[in-house]
């Protein structure tokens, strides 16, 4: 999974046709960018070093992150300083990155928190040099703000599109993971939008596939075994879905897969004839995410108060007819 925190997720509330809110108690600040002047009538404050932190380069998501803060921030100031590390989801690794980012004066720190709470004394050390901090993703103790996908829209997005693909009724599993906050805030937006569709029932709403296309293989085959008829499936990410499709595969069942990722390995599989039954993904675009924190991060720095959709970035459905025109994770971005 591409992600560790606390995060405390509030009811669905219905009325968003599935955009439900799931963030953290904490203060959210967004807006839309460096220009202009403080709410005093001075000048904004220059942005002269950024640091990024996140879970690993290596990982597209968090990659996209990076990717985006930094092109935002070069929008700003193209003269700012960016220093850009993973922390392999340590929180003694990456509180040391932030304290590095306060020895080398950097202005502000954009981090994917490697553990929520965990990671609290190292923003606080920053915040009392005068470090803005944002995080990205999930929740961070005592971080200035915070901007996230919709994970309750994402999966309530995916699964009303696998209730329609399995034209309304039939067996659903959700294949969840570790109970991590973004894990469940999908599983229940899925469970929510499948909860007004009154002829699919769901079968196995607590398979655990850990989050990983193996452990979407094993959960499948074992509920190929002990449940008998399975028509749809959702998986809390992406690599889980696809897991539980080569396990269909495997033993030539018919099943509906939907995920609420985007990823590189999804976008592939959508655009696969022969993944027919990997029907849809609600794309969340970290990318934009990156890009979000650094503006949000500057209007923090200049006292405004931004906009909420700059905190809480709605998802997109991406289908096997739209994913040719979907802008993926790692897509070039003007």
């Amino acid at each position: 999974m591409r992600r560790r925190g606390t995060e405390r997720a509030l009811l669905p509330r219905p009325g968003r046709g599935g955009g439900f809110l799931a963030v953290a108690a904490l203060v959210l600040l967004a807006s839309c960018g460096g220009g202009g002047e403080t709410p005093a009538g001075q000048p904004d404050k220059p942005l002269t070093a950024v640091g990024i932190s996140v879970g690993s380069l290596r990982n597209p998501y968090h990659a996209a992150i990076a990717r985006g803060a930094e092109a935002a921030a070069r929008r700003i100031s193209p003269t700012v300083q960016v220093t850009t590390a993973g922390d392999e989801y340590s929180a003694f690794k990456q509180a040391d990155q932030i304290d590095a980012f306060v020895a080398a004066h950097t202005d502000l720190i954009v981090l994917v928190p490697a553990d929520s709470e965990q990671i609290g004394d190292a923003i606080a050390r920053a915040r009392q040099a005068g470090v803005t901090v944002v995080a990205v993703d999930a929740p961070a103790l005592g971080a200035d703000a915070e901007v996230a996908g919709d994970n309750i829209a994402a999966g309530a997005i995916a699964c009303a599109a696998l209730a329609q693909g399995m034209g309304g009724h039939g067996q659903v599993a959700i294949l969840g993971g570790p109970p991590s906050p973004f894990a469940v805030a999908r599983a229940l937006g899925c469970a929510d939008a499948l909860a007004r569709v009154p002829d699919i029932r769901v079968a196995a709403p607590d398979a655990d596939g850990h989050g990983t296309q193996e452990g979407g293989r094993r959960v499948m085959r074992d509920l190929f075994a002990g449940t008998g008829q399975i028509d749809g499936v959702f998986a809390i990410t992406d690599a889980e879905a696809l897991g539980a499709a080569d396990a269909a595969a495997q033993v030539g069942r018919n099943l509906l897969v939907v995920a609420p990722e985007g990823s590189p390995a999804m976008e592939a599989a959508l655009a696969n004839r022969a993944r027919a039954g990997v029907i849809a993904t609600a794309a969340l675009d970290p990318y934009r995410m990156g890009g979000n924190a650094v503006r949000v991060g500057q209007e923090v720095r200049n006292g405004r108060a931004p906009a909420a959709e700059e905190r809480l970035l709605d998802p997109a459905l991406v289908t096997r007819d739209t994913v040719h025109d979907y802008k993926g994770w790692l897509a070039e971005r003007q």
